[in-house]
């Protein structure tokens, strides 16, 4: 079995504005750009080898009123999904239940520390089996995007970019109480968030879901170039889904992803840009894992910071996502097994909520906190995706201490 990795990046140099992370073989590159903004919110998280050597695992986080839910993701969504019970059995029922396993926990703490921090998540399970085919499974809540390029073939959209002007999700907002309020040209969740679909943001509960929409593919992988592309909106506001698919098929993985990643800045993208290009044919099968280098341990690629600057949103997009492949249980009327999927959750902190995303985050809970060394850190507002302030009942007292943040090693 090939030897699990994740690679761990914990910069929190502002002047870091650059990020990048590659596969030993070829495997994946991301790229990530702080771009024009003056904070740097995008994360990114990879998990080869994923507990067996065919399964991995793919992460793009865009972080909004703040870096600590991004940062949170890129630490442990793809940690979580690694451990679930049905990973390789029901990976549908495996995504969702960890992306709602980790909203209610940073959204927890964010009432418990009055955190405004919400996030963007577009993770893909790769499986590759020995009939020379890969099982695609992909999540997304947020306007971060995942396509499947392949030569010969159009572009196929894994996702769709989750925005209040969508008539499904106006629908599904209304219904529960909440509010779409233009501002500033763009449909708001309740006058303050651009996207309908986010990790966090706990005072938009619960118009704002964190369930994810989830589509799977069987994809052969002899049929030529084959590539999975995961970027945020910084990427996609500039570059079409046929322009990703022609700068990967000509260049491959690690100089696409930089290619389109200067093609969006070279247009004037204003947002933090992160792109991470998956090729999957040298991604290992089963008994021909890749891995990183024998010394790495546990394998997670992390860049990130805090944005902010002003905002633009790119028109809703030209795309389908196959109905039929699609789970979405935002309305809340998905089997209980599969929506909460706490029992089959081992995460090692997933006995307490609290517990866990103090653990994960390091904001210190009460006595019974990790001894770890502390790195205080702010959660600024950014004006990214939202607008407007807390209400005085959200504002922190002044002399309330701010959440200490620590970090702790995944194992």
């Amino acid at each position: 079995m090939a030897e699990e990795s994740w690679h761990s990046q914990h910069s929190k140099d502002p002047e870091a504005r650059e990020r990048e992370d590659f596969g030993a073989n070829g495997e994946f590159a991301c790229i990530a750009k702080q771009g024009k903004r003056d904070y740097m919110e995008d994360c990114f998280s990879t998990h080869l080898s994923a507990g067996k050597d065919n399964i991995h695992l793919f992460g793009v986080y865009d972080g909004h009123g703040g870096s600590l839910c991004a940062e949170f993701c890129a630490d442990e969504l793809l940690h979580t999904l690694a451990q679930h019970a049905q990973l390789e059995t029901n990976p549908k029922r495996a995504m969702q239940a960890a992306f709602e396993f980790l909203d209610s926990v940073f959204c927890e703490l964010s009432h418990e520390h009055l955190l405004q921090d919400g996030s963007t998540a577009t993770v893909a399970i790769v499986c590759r089996d020995e009939k020379q085919q890969a099982s695609l499974t992909v999540g997304n809540v947020g306007d971060s995007r995942c396509v499947l390029v392949r030569a010969g073939k159009e572009v196929d959209v894994l996702t769709r970019d989750h925005l209040p002007s969508l008539d499904d999700e106006a629908e599904r907002i209304r219904d529960q109480g909440g509010m779409i309020i233009m501002c500033g040209g763009l449909a708001r969740v309740q006058g303050c968030l651009a996207v309908s679909r986010a990790l966090g943001d706990a005072s938009l509960k619960p118009y704002v879901t964190g369930t994810p929409e989830v589509v799977s593919r069987k994809v052969p992988m002899n049929e030529g170039p084959t590539f999975l592309c995961i970027a945020s909106d910084g990427v996609w506001d500039e570059v079409s889904n046929d322009e990703a698919a022609e700068v990967l098929l000509a260049r491959g993985a690690k100089d696409g992803a930089a290619r389109l990643v200067r093609l969006a800045l070279d247009r004037g993208s204003d947002d933090n840009l992160t792109c991470m290009a998956i090729d999957l044919r040298a991604l290992g099968g089963s008994g021909a894992g890749s891995a990183g280098t024998a010394d790495v341990k546990a394998a997670q690629s992390i860049g990130h910071a805090r944005s902010s600057g002003a905002e633009r949103k790119r028109p809703a997009p030209q795309q389908r996502v196959d109905s039929a492949d699609t789970t979405s249980s935002a309305s809340g009327n998905a089997d209980e097994s599969e929506s909460s999927g706490a029992s089959n959750i081992t995460h090692d902190a997933g006995a307490s909520a609290s517990a866990s995303a103090a653990g994960a985050m390091g904001i210190e809970a009460g006595a019974d906190a990790a001894d770890t060394t502390t790195a205080g850190l702010t959660s600024e507002r950014s004006e990214k995706n939202v607008t407007g302030t807390a209400s005085p009942a959200e504002q922190a007292p002044e002399n309330q201490q701010e959440p200490r943040i620590t970090r702790r090693k995944l194992s």
